[in-house]
């Protein structure tokens, strides 16, 4: 379903949308609210000038995968946070089974590999339900791996392996990798991305510029540098502009502040129908040519999730009184960590995340 890293010489197919039905199409608005509201979350968070990355989608999908696992009030919470508060769990998992199955083949010239694991202590191996690890293998494509001891360095080295398997070694998983023994269980999802522009820049048109950092400070660094057409949006405030990879099925949209609007101040104007309209093409102009200087980059962070997560309303599945995860097992069970590690890299070719 994708590439080699040889094949971006491959003639891309035509880009074919994934058709959705209407019920559907209010699971993707859905996962693109979230999306803003967790960036919205974790920036409150992020230090001062910190350079961070995160990945909404791997985090609703595994808060998906664990929502098979809640009853009652734990998952009413976990289906209003998300925005599903009027779907059910198996229009969810129907849903993104789909996506699963139909993101990676959108775009024969881009790789795209999400791969889902779950862990379980082998004290739980027999109070496990069949219909939850069930659901787990046949709309997630989770692996179930029952472990001995789940403390070992031997589980935390596989646990690592599995992530630097399945991001082409670019993350090998949290940097604080050991498990309590009282873990139950750990889901694992990984992401990977790697796209070719549909026009390349040009290598010997790259050059050392000033850049603005968001603390006026001004840094030099390898600035890429084309005059192409592009799609854009316009806003008070801020320039949004659209750089597709491959058949144009996925692309990066790269938001500018205006000269005299400060970052924060730029985001504070963008909202959740800002996201979607950008997320779905929905551009303010059409293509416009334009002269772009991009910086070649490389970001890497870790995050923490459940603080950024409890502002956005996720309460009861952090307590462990309140939480109900009993569709997992007869255990009583509540989440006490998510950790997300992201890096990304940007060149003259394309981009690895």
């Amino acid at each position: 379903s994708g590439c080699s890293d040889e094949g971006s010489g491959n003639k891309p197919k035509e880009f074919e949308p994934i058709p959705v039905s209407r019920s559907e199409e209010a699971i993707v608005k859905a996962d693109n609210s979230f999306a803003y509201k967790l960036f919205d979350a974790v920036d409150l968070r992020a230090g001062e000038h910190e350079n961070y990355v995160i990945s909404p989608l791997s985090v609703s999908i595994t808060l998906a995968m664990a929502a098979n696992g809640a009853s009652g009030e734990t998952l009413d919470e976990m289906l209003d946070v998300l925005g599903f508060e009027q779907q059910d769990i198996a229009g969810l998992n129907s849903f993104y089974k789909k996506m699963l199955d139909r993101l990676p083949a959108l775009d024969n010239t881009t790789t795209v590999n999400i791969a889902n694991a779950l862990w379980i202590n082998k004290d739980y191996t027999t109070k496990t339900y069949e219909m939850f690890s069930g659901n787990m293998r046949d709309f997630y494509g989770s692996p179930i791996t029952y472990l001995d001891d789940i403390t070992s360095d031997a589980t935390r080295q596989a646990i690592n392996k599995w992530y630097a398997d399945n991001t082409r070694g670019l993350v090998s998983g949290p940097s604080d990798g050991k498990l309590e023994v009282e873990t139950a269980a750990l889901f694992t999802n990984a992401l990977y991305f790697k796209g070719f522009w549909k026009e390349n820049f040009s290598k010997e048109d790259t050059k050392i510029k000033d850049f603005r950092n968001s603390d006026g400070t001004v840094s030099k660094i390898k600035m890429m540098h084309k005059v192409a057409s592009f799609s854009g949006y316009a806003e008070d405030g801020y320039r949004a502009v659209a750089f597709p990879y491959g058949n144009s099925a996925y692309s990066m949209i790269i938001v500018l502040p205006d000269k005299d609007v400060t970052l924060d101040d730029c985001l504070s104007e963008i909202n959740p129908e800002d996201v979607s309209r950008l997320a779905m093409d929905d551009y303010g102009f059409g293509k416009k040519k334009l002269t772009v200087r991009l910086p070649k980059f490389e970001v890497s962070c870790e995050s923490e999730m459940v603080e950024a997560l409890r502002e956005m309303g996720l309460i009861k599945m952090f307590d462990g009184y309140q939480a109900d995860f009993s569709g997992i097992s007869g255990g009583t069970m509540f989440v006490s960590r998510i950790t997300q590690g992201v890096r990304i890299i940007v060149d003259e070719e394309g981009s690895e995340a």
